[in-house]
């Protein structure tokens, strides 16, 4: 019965997500993408942990996706946006 209302669940997800051209693992990607880019904003933190805070724990894997999502490595990223 559980797995029959989480099977529904992520039907219903990405249907609604059909919307905006996403799929539920690409929109969960999108936010954890985004967390790290407000952690790389917002402390001192290595990219390691905070890697692992979002989500990605292989810093291969997050180098490649950031770099995917926003033209640069997430090192690139926080010394070249201006800290909050």
């Amino acid at each position: 019965m559980l797995i029959g209302y989480l099977l529904w669940r992520s039907h219903r997800y990405n249907r609604i997500l059909a919307s905006k051209n996403r799929k539920l693992f690409a929109e969960i990607e999108h936010n954890r993408l985004e967390h790290v880019a407000r952690l790389l904003k917002t402390t001192d933190k290595p990219i390691a942990i905070i890697g692992e805070i979002s989500g990605i724990p292989s810093r291969a894997t997050l180098a490649r996706l950031f770099r995917i999502a926003y033209g640069m490595t997430p090192s690139e990223y926080r010394n070249t946006t201006p800290k909050n």
